[in-house]
């Protein structure tokens, strides 16, 4: 009887032993299923961190810069007087344009988050530094070069703040030193009201005649006196892009 009583002891202590430790055993499988997965999350948002974006082929933005005109522009009055004589005077030939651009990227590009670099679509590749080879993964010069196309819609000059109402732009050549970041220059077309040479030939220092009367004050809208003008000019933008990736 005794040793019934032993036997059932003993098996009772090794069935609760083997129950704990398949509990433990179970906790630790759980345990290390959760780190597993928290391991992959972080992995995969450091792998997402430092993957390039790719940038997309054509993107737009918005430009600023210096403009400077080939065209000798003049700006015209009248005198205050009861002569009311036509004056001609010269107006400066450079001014600051913002512009709308759109812009090409001749080379395949990416980015990262958190940099400001760009970084080839092909991945590394390996540059020799002198007598070293390195390898690396930033963007080539020949693939920074952008083609912008720029629509002009604000003027300023000593005139003051004007918006363009003809459609002035120009096409630019364009180098990028970020993914929003580029410098362009841009070989510009221009339309200007100018008054017409024959009033300017035979009525400057004098009243231009108006049927029986004369002109007391000028509207740049008068066909009769003026008439649109094209000129070529140069201008040097900085550029913002926006809507960059693919």
């Amino acid at each position: 009887m005794k040793n019934s009583l032993v036997l059932l002891t003993f098996l009772n202590i090794c069935t609760c032993s083997f129950a704990q430790a398949q509990t433990s055993s179970n906790t630790n499988t759980q345990r290390e299923g959760q780190s597993n997965a928290i391991s992959n999350i972080q992995k995969k948002s450091e792998s997402d961190a430092t993957t390039p974006t790719k940038l997309a082929g054509v993107t737009f933005g918005f430009g600023a810069g210096y403009g400077l005109s080939f065209f000798d522009r003049k700006e015209y009055s009248l005198t205050t007087d009861s002569v009311h004589a036509l004056k001609i005077g010269n107006t400066n030939k450079g001014s600051f344009v913002i512009s709308s651009i759109i812009t090409v990227r001749l080379g395949k590009v990416a980015s990262k988050p958190g940099t400001n670099k760009l970084f080839g679509q092909e991945g590394f590749r390996e540059i020799k530094k002198g007598k070293k080879t390195e390898n690396t993964d930033v963007a080539r010069n020949r693939d920074r070069w952008t083609l912008n196309l720029a629509i002009n819609i604000a003027e300023v000059n000593t005139d003051g703040l004007s918006f363009n109402k003809p459609v002035d732009g120009g096409l630019g050549l364009g180098y990028s030193f970020g993914d929003n970041i580029q410098l362009a220059l841009f070989v510009d077309v221009m339309r200007y009201r100018q008054m017409r040479d024959y009033i300017t030939t035979d009525y400057n220092n004098k009243p231009i005649p108006k049927g029986k009367d004369v002109y007391t004050a000028l509207d740049g809208n008068d066909n009769e006196l003026f008439t649109t003008k094209t000129a070529a000019g140069l201008s040097l933008k900085l550029i913002y892009t926006i809507a960059n990736k693919e």
